[in-house]
């Protein structure tokens, strides 16, 4: 198991300019462009790695802990080794899981500033009014048979609930409509 910090030759307790410090005193005698030894270059990747894990100032704390603090229920350093591999995978879990999610909302953002969002956005805009129109249209229509009536005799008028079941249908559709549309959508927003 690698520790980050004597790779970059630091104390636990190293701040963000002592490993920024280190790193670039490192880099300078390790760089295969500066060293001519064949190991250089393992040793450069090394570096570069604990630099970038390192640089992180909550991964630090949390390897510094870790390197720190005896691990009790540990006897073996296999067993120490195999804890702090499943605790380095699931940090690169949450790494990998906010990467995708930060991927996401970038998509996101792309797709609502594209013009086939705005295109449906206005469908869907076009498809609530039509909506509410219909709504009214059905609480209005039976309001204006029933009293428009008179002209027809009074033994082929139809009863006051044939009116009332669509208009109480619509009412209930109205509202179902308008508190889907200015309620729910609002808050998703």
């Amino acid at each position: 198991m690698k520790n980050y910090f004597t790779v970059l030759e630091l104390t636990a307790d190293a701040s963000d300019d002592d490993v920024r410090r280190a790193y670039r005193r490192l880099v300078k005698v390790y760089h295969p462009d500066v060293s001519a030894d064949e190991s250089s270059q393992e040793r450069f990747i090394e570096i570069k790695e604990a630099y970038d894990y390192l640089v992180d100032p909550a991964r630090r704390r949390r390897h510094a802990a870790y390197h720190k603090r005896e691990l009790s229920g540990y006897y073996s350093q296999p067993a120490q080794d195999a804890a702090y591999k499943a605790w380095a995978e699931r940090e690169a879990m949450k790494a990998y899981v906010r990467m995708k999610r930060k991927q996401q909302q970038e998509e996101e953002e792309a797709f609502k500033n594209s013009p086939l969002y705005k295109i449906l956005q206005g469908a869907n805009f076009v498809y609530n009014v039509l909506f509410l129109l219909f709504c009214v249209a059905v609480v209005s229509i039976p309001i204006y048979r029933y009293t428009h009536q008179d002209d027809i005799p009074e033994d082929q008028r139809q009863s006051f609930i044939v009116f009332l079941i669509p208009i109480v249908l619509g009412l209930f559709f109205a509202f179902a409509g308008y508190y889907y549309l200015f309620v729910i959508k609002t808050d998703e927003k």
